[in-house]
């Protein structure tokens, strides 16, 4: 059933009666640091780094019903997005909006591209500067009973290892039309995902326009070691995230890797779109900021700067500000001020 149709059951002439085992949800969250943004979907075990500099705005809108969550999420600086799918949770996503190709898995994606967060599975996605989705996310055993009866081919065992879903514009555009309709409608008339129907009816729409999208088209999951850019980039991340509070110079950067400066300048503006002393700076800044933030243990801007590995102060304060478009003693009164609320 269309979603269209589905306006017409929130027409005057009929009416709906609640329905008290009912269990539709709709929020909408408003983001204004990378870590409240990764804190949001709550199926997917993840953690962001804010990457590009400027003011965090970001956000999501969601609806949960029947052990279904649709969602829309906008983010308007580039963040690289490191995490997990939860157990028993499959996701999908797919772009609305992006400003460049975002970094998933291992090469990069455009827009009409439907990707999937594989329960226990690691990921790694960067976006664009602007970067706004719609996704789902489904229990495995409702999305294995559908695809099992769906008629959809081979799309059960495509969908086992896959981080690709399709990069067919056609194959996406059905997902991605019911997903924002589903958003769309659950705004204008909430009133319809009180009742069972209605809700059985929009998670049937969705799965099988994943199973259409699926049907020959998964790509398999691209390795971090599939090319030499990748491998370098990833250890070299590996050995920042070890030594981040410790001095360290790119020439022994390079020496752990075992690549050269100009590969590893290649890998890094590559695999995160920054260089690598801007990207190392980025992971310090960010690791200071959650310091600040953390209101249960005292601190100072000075006390966090020097074990983030920041020296001189004004500076310190000058790239921060330039990065989360606050200085760190505004966070950092912003942290007292809510502990002595609560």
């Amino acid at each position: 059933m269309a979603l269209d149709a589905l306006a017409d059951i929130a027409s005057p002439s009929a009416p709906l009666t609640p329905d008290a085992t009912a269990g539709f949800v709709r929020r909408e969250h408003r983001a204004h640091d990378a870590d409240e943004q990764a804190a949001l979907l709550d199926t997917l075990d993840q953690r962001y780094e804010q990457l590009s500099a400027g003011r965090y705005s970001g956000g999501l809108l969601e609806i949960s019903f029947d052990g279904v969550e649709i969602f829309r999420e906008r983010i308007d600086q580039s963040v690289q997005q490191r995490g997990v799918g939860r157990e028993v949770y499959w996701t999908f996503a797919t772009a609305v909006e992006l400003s460049a190709p975002a970094w998933w898995d291992g090469g990069f994606i455009e827009a009409e591209t439907v990707i999937c967060f594989e329960p226990r599975r690691e990921f790694e996605l960067r976006t664009p500067r602007v970067a706004e989705c719609v996704g789902f996310s489904v229990a495995d055993e409702r999305l294995q009973r559908h695809l099992a009866t769906s008629g959809a081919g081979d799309a059960k065992a495509n969908l086992r290892g896959c981080s690709v879903v399709t990069r067919n514009r056609a194959r996406q555009d059905p997902l991605r039309a019911v997903l924002a309709e589903a958003i769309d409608m659950a705004t204008r008339f909430p009133v319809l995902f009180e009742q069972p129907a209605p809700r059985a009816l929009l998670v049937d729409s969705v799965l099988q326009r994943l199973a259409e999208s699926l049907e020959s088209e998964a790509i398999p999951t691209q390795r971090v070691d599939a090319s030499r850019q990748n491998h370098v980039a990833h250890r070299s991340r590996d050995y920042i995230y070890a030594r981040v509070g410790e001095p360290f110079s790119i020439a022994e950067l390079c020496e752990a890797v075992g690549c050269s400066r100009r590969t590893l300048q290649y890998a890094f503006e590559s695999v995160f779109g920054l260089n690598p002393l801007s990207y190392i700076r980025a992971v310090r800044l960010n690791g200071a900021r959650r310091d600040l933030k953390a209101s249960d243990r005292p601190t100072s801007v000075q006390e966090t700067a020097a074990r983030w590995g920041f020296w001189h102060l004004p500076r310190f304060a000058g790239a921060y500000s330039r990065m989360f478009g606050e200085l760190p003693s505004a966070t950092l009164r912003q942290a007292r001020g809510a502990a002595g609320e609560s």
